[in-house]
């Protein structure tokens, strides 16, 4: 059923109400227990690392706050209200499941974020590309909220689907599995690495499973080697690896109400 509202300002005061529904107050308490229960596991963990009675090669010279996080990235902690209409804006309302907090998302495909970034960015319009990263719900938002900064690539498959590396200033966007768009992100550096040589802050910042590197390693390892053979090639540690960290430079939120307000 369609929810509307006159304006942004009576989306806000609903907000409460929005959080009452009984669809998502389910799914708030059972992502929340699942936290809860990551939390105690990875205090755990820290702590026999710490006093030699779990081997790891895991560095826990990090922040608490930083430990934890790698064991709660994986929790699907967003979902969506689809049919919300501010004005005359149709979207969707994300709520991020772990901060109790809800956004308004205007439902826009790819033609018409070029031609809105065009009116308000005119020059960032010049480095775009056709590539599209089609990504699910929870990664698209960790790239838009700028927790996933870095993707990995093998540089063989560049080369095998004839396509371009990236450099740096290159925009493309980053789509749900519907097409719509979730974020125009630019390419701030590139790096080509072995795939041996990698290091946990790369791995970090790609923001996969729990963060670490063992992780990474064995999950980024078996995608690589199906990805590969499907061009007859093969993996090994020393494969090239492009790495592309980029920053996102637009939402569809951004440019319709730049709209609304030019």
């Amino acid at each position: 059923m369609l929810k509307t509202y006159q304006n942004m300002k009576e989306f806000r005061e609903s907000e409460a109400a929005l959080w009452q529904d009984d669809w998502l107050t389910e799914k708030y308490q059972q992502v929340n227990t699942r936290f809860e229960d990551r939390v105690l596991h990875a205090t755990t963990v820290r702590d026999e690392i710490r006093r030699g009675v779990r081997q790891s090669d895991e560095q826990i010279e990090v922040s608490l706050y930083a430990w934890i996080a790698r064991f709660t990235s994986k929790l699907a902690r967003y979902t969506r209200l689809n049919d919300v209409e501010i004005g005359d804006i149709k979207g969707d309302a994300i709520f991020d499941l772990l901060e109790h907090t809800v956004e308004f998302e205007p439902v826009m495909k790819p033609e018409q974020f070029w031609q809105l970034l065009n009116v308000h960015q005119p020059a960032a319009l010049a480095l775009k590309t056709d590539d599209v990263e089609q990504l699910s719900e929870n990664q698209a938002q960790l790239i838009k909220n700028g927790v996933k900064t870095l993707t990995a690539t093998p540089q063989a498959l560049y080369q095998a689907k004839s396509l371009n590396e990236p450099k740096i200033g290159d925009l493309k966007l980053v789509t749900y599995s519907n097409g719509n768009v979730c974020c125009a992100v630019q390419t701030t550096k590139v790096d080509v690495i072995a795939f041996n040589k990698i290091s946990r802050l790369q791995v970090y910042q790609a923001a996969d499973g729990d963060r670490s590197l063992a992780y990474w390693q064995m999950t980024r390892q078996m995608f690589f080697k199906r990805a590969l053979q499907q061009h007859n090639l093969q993996f090994d540690d020393t494969l090239p690896i492009v790495l592309e960290n980029y920053m996102v430079i637009a939402t569809p939120y951004d440019l319709v109400y730049n709209e609304m307000n030019s």
